[in-house]
């Protein structure tokens, strides 16, 4: 399995785009999620993405969006705010994650394609797994005004980290998956290797801190 994206729940969308788009990051497409409840705005770089993820006006009738995936928790600071998507890496072709699962069928979704969330509790980010993604052949996006390209590594860290469930364990034995326990929830994002040694601090708000 490879990163396919990252997700961070919020009530504030913009203010965490706009500190984005200040500190040099393009932003790219955006969605909604039908069904869900969510919509998204969207900062791509080669081969992942990250995804800011946030309420619409929807009154979201499918109740798995509260029991599986804690959405309303998560955006509103009550549960871990992030969410990691991995994916097969080109030669594999696994149908189904080597972490416990439950099967979360999006309303967003055509056709027969579902999510396999790992098994944990809202207290550790999402765990979830695609099989029908695939890595891009291109890069998903032109250079960034800042210069950043690749993600290198992707750091959780929180107070469930010393509990942490069967799924945790087995994503974080992925090379550039990490975690550590700290008192809050927060994640760092490291990109081609800190290499020009600057940083976005945003872990006051969002918890969120990028390396790059």
């Amino acid at each position: 399995m490879e990163i396919d994206h990252y997700f961070i729940a919020t009530s504030n969308p913009d203010s965490l785009a706009e500190s984005l788009i200040q500190a040099g990051f393009h932003e790219g497409r955006n969605n909604t999620h039908p069904g869900q409840g969510t919509a998204n705005r969207c900062f791509f770089f080669q081969q992942t993405y990250l995804e800011i993820l946030f309420p619409t006006n929807e009154k979201v009738k499918n109740p798995e969006v509260d029991t599986l995936l804690h959405l309303g928790q998560r955006i509103a600071s009550k549960a871990c705010p992030f969410g990691l998507c991995l994916r097969n890496k080109p030669n594999d072709s696994m149908t189904r994650p080597p972490f416990p699962f439950d099967v979360y069928d999006p309303q967003y979704f055509e056709g027969d394609k579902t999510i396999a969330i790992g098994k944990a509790t809202p207290a550790e980010p999402l765990w979830f797994f695609l099989n029908f993604v695939k890595r891009p052949e291109e890069p998903y996006c032109k250079l960034h005004n800042n210069g950043v390209q690749k993600l290198s590594a992707i750091e959780f860290h929180g107070p469930w980290v010393d509990q942490s469930s069967k799924s945790a364990q087995i994503i974080s034995k992925i090379s550039n998956i990490s975690l550590s326990r700290s008192e809050i929830n927060t994640c760092t994002l490291v990109f081609d290797s800190g290499i020009q040694g600057r940083q976005l601090d945003l872990r006051q708000e969002f918890g969120l801190l990028m390396k790059y």
